[in-house]
């Protein structure tokens, strides 16, 4: 009986391993390599935003393991900021070699009223012109263009609104250029169903005829 049971479980298909998404706050993703390693067990979430699929190529003495990783989060009325800071970590100050660092943002679960629908590319180019460019080129077609310059660092788009967005990152730093950190950030908003609208409407409704029976009572 005991050999008969070993058979039937060696017969039984393993169930694959659920891949499960941590915070992308969690103590263990501080370097970019983390990210990349994080990304293959099922990305990381801020609220209801997961970042998966992150790729990084390139950057000469800065691996992966030498860039830090700040998680950006911002929470406004109606909408929220989501996304990163990436800076070289101790002992490489700046990037002087190019690099494409990519990454999918998405709504999980998603949501009908929960749209990302901006996104800002910035690069930090230092006090003095650097030929450095930074090209951050998105899944619904935007192209973010940055380079050395006080307008020409940020670029930001608004688009039509999306429930998940690849970010795919190009670098380019001929010699003498450099750059000194890269923000990728995303507005969501949140949009009320119409059904929730009338729900709200009529609870105010209610509301108010409430106050002016009472106030007929108490006359």
């Amino acid at each position: 009986m005991k050999y008969l049971v070993l058979a039937i479980v060696a017969l039984v298909p393993m169930a694959p391993l659920q891949a499960v998404p941590i915070s992308c706050t969690d103590p263990s993703l501080v370097t970019l390599q983390n990210f990349l390693t994080q990304s293959a067990a099922g990305g990381c979430f801020v609220q209801d935003k997961l970042f998966t699929n992150f790729t990084y190529s390139g950057g000469g003495a800065l691996t992966a393991s030498n860039v830090d990783v700040d998680v950006v989060f911002s929470a406004l009325p109606g909408q929220d900021i989501h996304g990163f800071v990436f800076t070289p970590g101790p002992g490489v100050p700046v990037w002087v070699t190019g690099f494409a660092l990519a990454y999918v943002i998405s709504v999980d679960p998603p949501n009908p009223v929960v749209n990302i629908v901006s996104s800002k590319t910035q690069g930090n180019f230092g006090n003095l012109a650097n030929p450095a460019t930074v090209v951050n080129t998105l899944g619904n077609g935007v192209v973010q263009d940055v380079s050395f310059g006080a307008v020409n660092e940020t670029q930001i788009d608004t688009f039509a609104p999306v429930q998940s967005l690849s970010a795919s990152n190009v670098a380019t730093i001929p010699a003498g250029g450099f750059l000194i950190s890269l923000e990728n950030t995303f507005t969501q908003t949140f949009v009320p169903e119409p059904a929730t609208m009338i729900l709200i409407g009529a609870g105010l409704f209610g509301l108010a005829a409430l106050a002016r029976r009472r106030l007929r009572l108490e006359r």
